[in-house]
This record gives C-alpha cells, sequence and structure tokens, in this order.
C-alpha cells in the first residue's frame, strides 16, 4: 500500500507544517488539517531517536484543497502552538518506508515506534573486551527501538545482564532492520544465538551471531550505526543522552576524515550582522537537511551545514547562510531558545576566526553542543 501512495503522490497536493508542538501526533495533525479539505496523508516527521521534529507533511486530495490550507490555516493554534503553513517544496514525497507503521493513511496504523541508537547509560568497555560478550541481530522489524530489543534479550541473560542494545540507524534516520546487544557474559551471549537465532518475532525470522566486529577497536560495536553523519562509524560514548548516546571519541581505524570547508571550519559564534547565522546546540543527529528544512520556514536558504570535528564527530553546531540579511535577524529572533529536538537553540551571526586565534577557537569548542561529560 505504502509504495502505491508514493507513486500516486503528487508534490502540488501536499503542504508542510511547521512550529507544531512536540505532542502532536500524526492523527492530531489530521484532524487539524482536515479543516482544509480531505487528508489522504498525515506525518509528523522524526528525529531518528523517535522525537519529533515539530514539523509534518499533510496530502490533500486536490490541490486546490491545499492552497486552501495554506491560506486559512496558517498562524492557527493547535495544541498551544501557532502552526505555519506553507506547500511542500520537496518532490519526493517523505513518507516511511513499508515496513514501518506510522499511521495517516486513511485513519492508519499508530505511529511508528521510537528509533534510538543507543541504550542506556553504560560505559562499554575498551576495544577488544565485548569479544564474545556480543551479539550481531540482522531482519529486526523496523518498528523495535532499542528498548525493544534489550527488553527481548533479557530472557536469555541467565548468568549476568544485558548491557546495552543498540539498533542501527542510516544516515537518513531509518532502521537499518539490525542491530547489537552486549552481554555481561559471554554465556548469556551464547545462550541468546541458541535462543533468538531464527526466532519469529513481529512476522520476520531474527539471524543472530556472535558480532565479529566486537573486538575492533572503537568503543561500543566497532561497527557503524546510529546516524552515520559525517563520516563517523563506529563506536559510542558511554553516555545515553540525546539520541542514545553522544558520539564516543574513538572511531574505526578507516573511518574517513573530514576534508577542509571554508564555510564551517573556524567557524564560531558572536559575529557581526550578515546574511549567514550560527546555530547552537544541536542534537548530535541533525544533518545539513534538517538545516535546511528547519530554516526554509523563514526564507530561501543558500547553504546549511553542520560543524564537523576533524575525525567525524559533530560539535552540535551548524553554519547557514540564507539569501537576505533581513531573514537571517528573523532566524536569530525566532528561534534563539526554541526547543529542537528537545534542545534549546542559540543562534547568532557567525564570526570566522584563523587556526592561529587560539581564542577564538577555543571560544568555538565552548559554543558547541553539549559536551559527553554534560549529558552525562
Amino acid at each position: 500500500m505504502m509504495q502505491s501512495i508514493r507513486d500516486s503522490s503528487q508534490q502540488d497536493r501536499r503542504v508542510y507544517v511547521g512550529n507544531l508542538s512536540y505532542d502532536v501526533k500524526w492523527h492530531h495533525l489530521k484532524d487539524f488539517m482536515r479543516q482544509g479539505g480531505e487528508v489522504l496523508f498525515a506525518d509528523v516527521l522524526l528525529l531518528p531517536n523517535g522525537m519529533s521534529k515539530g514539523c509534518g507533511i499533510v496530502e490533500y486530495a486536490t490541490r486546490e484543497q491545499a492552497q486552501n490550507a495554506v491560506a486559512t490555516l496558517s498562524n492557527q493554534n493547535l495544541m498551544g502552538r501557532l502552526v505555519y503553513v506553507r506547500e511542500d517544496r520537496e518532490a519526493e514525497p517523505r513518507f516511511s518506508n513499508p515496513g514501518s507503521s506510522r499511521g495517516g493513511f486513511d485513519g492508519g496504523a499508530p505511529g511508528r515506534g521510537n528509533f534510538h541508537g543507543g541504550g542506556n547509560n553504560f560505559n562499554a568497555p575498551p576495544g577488544g573486551a565485548n569479544a564474545g560478550r556480543q551479539v550481531y541481530v540482522a531482519n529486526l522489524p523496523y518498528n523495535v527501538g532499542w528498548q525493544d530489543l534489550k527488553d527481548l534479550f533479557r530472557q536469555a541473560a541467565h548468568t549476568g545482564s544485558v548491557l546495552r542494545a543498540d539498533v542501527h540507524i542510516a544516515p537518513d534516520g531509518r532502521p537499518k532492520g539490525s542491530g547489537i546487544v552486549a552481554f555481561e557474559t559471554v554465556d548469556d551471549a551464547r545462550n541468546a544465538i541458541n535462543q533468538f537465532n531464527g526466532y519469529e518475532w513481529q512476522g520476520r525470522n531474527l539471524e543472530v551471531r556472535e558480532d565479529r566486529f566486537a573486538g575492533a577497536p572503537g568503543g561500543f560495536g566497532g561497527r557503524g550505526g546510529f546516524g552515520g553523519r559525517g563520516g563517523f562509524g563506529g563506536g559510542f560514548g558511554g553516555g545515553g543522552g540525546y539520541g542514545g548516546g553522544a558520539p564516543g571519541g574513538s572511531f574505526e581505524p578507516n573511518a574517513a576524515s573530514n576534508p577542509p570547508n571554508a564555510f564551517t571550519d573556524f567557524a564560531a559564534s558572536g559575529g557581526e550582522q550578515s546574511s549567514t547565522i550560527y546555530v547552537r546546540n544541536l542534537p548530535w543527529s541533525t544533518s545539513n537537511d534538517d538545516l535546511v528544512e528547519l530554516f526554509t520556514t523563514i526564507g530561501k536558504v543558500e547553504r546549511a551545514e553542520i560543524q564537523y570535528e576533524p575525525n567525524g564527530r559533530s560539535r552540535g553546531t551548524g553554519v547557514v547562510e540564507f539569501e537576505k540579511i533581513t531573514d537571517a535577524d528573523t532566524a536569530i529572533a525566532k528561534f534563539t531558545g526554541y526547543q529542537y529536538g528537545g534542545r534549546p537553540l542559540g543562534l547568532t551571526y557567525v564570526k570566522y576566526t584563523n587556526q592561529s586565534n587560539g581564542e577564538a577557537m577555543e571560544d568555538t569548542e565552548h559554543a558547541g553542543g553539549l559536551t559527553q561529560d554534560q549529558i552525562m
């Protein structure tokens, strides 16, 4: 069914709804948007950890109904927030994948599960220490989160406990259908393989084996998984933090370093008025596309990019260039303190430093998102 929805979807019938309350679910959005016409599909866009992005997509039966929604429903109150409605600027429909259980179409099913990239607060042993105690799980249902995975595999923990469970997330925020589970003992990992390899879970037969990457450098897993943005591919920090853990300090040996980028390199906060802004305290999982999507609600975005460390780890900061200075002014006024993915954003005009300016670079580091220690 979902494939037929994708094939028949037309951009001129879709609208983008922004500034949604984080309590709004797809069925709230659908009921509200029915004031504009016959709603075929309504979806609240989610971050990789399952939290709302504060925006959604709605498709109407006709182009005229979509235009009516833009004209009549902007600045209307939905669950305590004045939403804004505009035409959807994406050529391809941003619907969930067929394996997901997000609702919205013809009444639909309940919203998809929370897709987390990590588990509890657990300081993973150094590389190699997980060997034999960690299993790789394939063919997972797409609506399974790390909590579900951990709860299931607790049944195999007879001599110890489940230390951590991760569901792998692709760069576009969708689950890969695989994950890893770390046990306290080797015996329990073996129990898990014997008990759950071939086990049917929500209509899918799981494939469970010893994680061959568990002994690789890179902390938990030694395997790409959560987000995959910016080139960091393996290992996570111990903090449970936003989205299931901040990126850890160690990576796969072959993880690509980011090339020089004049747009984001040495960018800092506190600059003079311009058309380019510096955004702080972004969730670790935020992508360039997420930045564009957020700030096109203000005006035309010429360029928007996440700021990364040389080793590919997100700094939790980004740089956004607007077509007009007035749009940058509006963005700072509107989004300073705005809760995005559970974090209050900080916005200023950008200031560019150089490598020899040690003090300015120190300020740049401080201006980034919350550190792993702060999260923990």
